[in-house]
């Protein structure tokens, strides 16, 4: 017998009990509902953001991720998309350290959610294994319904800030961007940025001298004037094709876009022909030819007066091989950078 059914209880007591049940199940209902239902916003919310990649990668499924988007056609973008992805890259580069170290358990800042959003990128955090070292790294890429061939994006917040690579010619100058992501995982650097589509797709398309671009956006928001960061941007050529014999012999062309070497790069010449093997020129010293004046990356810093942070290092067909396959010979390469 249960207590509603007891003889000895009152039909007032009766119909206060049957009420409070009742009373208790629409509220259980109510709270249920309204729990599943932010569930499903936090998911559709979640799928607005995210790329909805794999979290954990190889350098290979990484690669294929980041060139998913070859066939998207490219556009210019407007200033005000612009200008939140110069906004957004700031704030990663310029993130106080203690913050930044607390990611990605306390996720990114309201602002810079809201910022990736206003720039058209979806954000996810990544597992990538690289010479049996696992990296944690946040992806941005554009969102495939308004991609225009902006580039793909990479940080790995916990690092510090010195070098940053951009790979504008991935598709053309082969395994350009293989490459850069090499020494982006081994050598702990901040940030690396990939072109996305072929540089000659359109006659503007080519992330290198393509002034409006989230590319030029990224070498936009890099600069700051109580610290030294340096913007490398790796290209490659072929021997055969160049003009002059120095272009036919050198392996590695370094250039800060001028005919004036910088003392930092007079140094690393000198320190890579004595770390590598490679015949390292310097344009406007040794060689005058690949010195990537026309850059828009360098206009940019040249902009902001630290025309001398922008490193345009071409590389052999012979060279991109050799440094591919070999570990101590990126060590070599990259070791050969003035402290």
């Amino acid at each position: 017998m249960t207590i509603l059914e007891s003889p000895l209880m009152p039909i007032n007591s009766k119909k206060r009990c049957i009420q409070l049940l009742a009373w208790w199940v629409i509220w259980g209902c109510t709270m249920f509902v309204q729990s599943s239902n932010a569930k499903s916003v936090q998911t559709s919310h979640a799928n607005d953001i995210t790329c909805n990649a794999r979290d954990a990668h190889t350098l290979k499924s990484l690669s294929a991720l980041l060139t998913s988007q070859k066939n998207i056609p490219f556009e210019v973008v407007d200033q005000e998309r612009y200008q939140h992805a110069k906004a957004l890259f700031s704030g990663l580069f310029n993130m106080p350290e203690t913050e930044s170290k607390t990611l990605p358990v306390a996720e990114l800042p309201d602002s810079l959610n809201a910022l990736a959003q206003a720039a058209g990128f979806c954000q996810q955090w990544l597992r990538v294994t690289h010479m049996k070292q696992e990296h944690l790294v946040l992806l941005l890429m554009e969102r495939t319904e308004t991609a225009k061939g902006q580039g793909a994006y990479l940080f790995a917040m916990n690092r510090p800030l010195k070098f940053v690579i951009q790979a504008p010619h991935q598709y053309f100058d082969y395994k350009t961007g293989h490459l850069a992501l090499q020494l982006f995982f081994e050598q702990n650097l901040r940030a690396i940025a990939l072109n996305t589509v072929h540089r000659k797709q359109t006659d503007q398309s080519d992330l290198a001298h393509q002034a409006n671009s989230l590319f030029s956006a990224f070498a936009e928001a890099l600069p700051h004037q109580n610290s030294e960061r340096y913007l490398l941007q790796i290209h490659g050529f072929g021997k055969k094709n160049r003009e002059t014999e120095a272009g036919r012999l050198a392996d590695i062309i370094l250039s800060n876009g001028s005919r004036s070497p910088s003392t930092f790069l007079t140094h690393a010449q000198t320190r890579m022909n004595q770390a590598t093997d490679f015949k390292t020129y310097l344009y406007g010293a040794d060689i005058n030819e690949l010195g990537g004046t026309r850059n828009s990356s360098l206009a940019i810093l040249a902009n902001h007066n630290q025309q001398r942070h922008f490193i345009h290092m071409e590389l052999s067909a012979e060279a991109r091989k050799e440094l591919r396959r070999s570990y101590p010979l990126r060590e070599a390469l990259w070791s050969s950078w003035p402290q």
